[in-house]
């Protein structure tokens, strides 16, 4: 693991199965770490690893156990941007594991859309014919969320993509978010930046 010298056994621990739960269910990563702790019977408060550390474990982690998971990784990019170009009116940024390097077959694309009302991707779709539908209230967050599926390379099962609508005022902001407090990793990437990463 990445800095494993600076973590604590339980922070050690806690990373460990994250990175486990990330790859076996396609939790993201920040709620890996909060699914992570409560398995492991520990308060909510307990301090565990950065998410950066918990980033490295599951690269190492599928390293280890997932062969095909670079392929897998590279198909889903492909997919992720070919729905950023499709949707470039709405300036879309990418979010999640996808981005982050360790989305697998398991993995949903999450897409931030900014327009001033949610009705113009609404019929953006419907005009471009591609379905979607109302995820359950439980799988929403704090903002409104479409979802549509797609096929990607090296995978056999469709790709959940998640549309979060916010206002387009909002997306300035969203570029200068960082993973975490102290990190350098940005939180969201643009078709430009996902495009640089695809071909380093």
């Amino acid at each position: 693991m990445q800095n494993r010298v600076y973590l604590s056994p339980q922070q050690a621990q806690i990373g460990h199965l994250a990175a486990q739960l990330l790859r076996e269910s396609g939790l993201e990563i920040a709620p890996a770490r909060a699914a992570a702790v409560q398995q492991l019977g520990l308060r909510r408060s307990a301090h565990g690893p950065p998410l950066a550390a918990v980033l490295a474990e599951a690269q190492s982690q599928q390293r280890l156990f997932e062969p095909q998971a670079a392929a897998q990784l590279l198909g889903l990019r492909r997919l992720a941007l070919r729905w950023m170009q499709q949707l470039a009116a709405f300036a879309p940024l990418l979010q999640g594991n996808v981005y982050l390097g360790v989305g697998n077959a398991r993995s949903s694309i999450y897409l931030h859309v900014y327009a001033d009302s949610s009705k113009e991707v609404e019929i953006f779709l419907i005009n471009q014919a591609i379905a979607y539908d109302t995820p359950d209230s439980g799988e929403r967050e704090d903002c409104p969320l479409l979802r549509c599926m797609d096929a990607a390379e090296h995978i056999h099962q469709a790709v959940p993509i998640y549309l979060q609508l916010h206002d387009a005022a909002a997306r300035q902001g969203a570029l200068r978010k960082v993973l975490e407090a102290g990190s350098s990793q940005r939180l969201y990437a643009d078709s430009a930046a996902l495009l640089a990463i695809m071909q380093t």
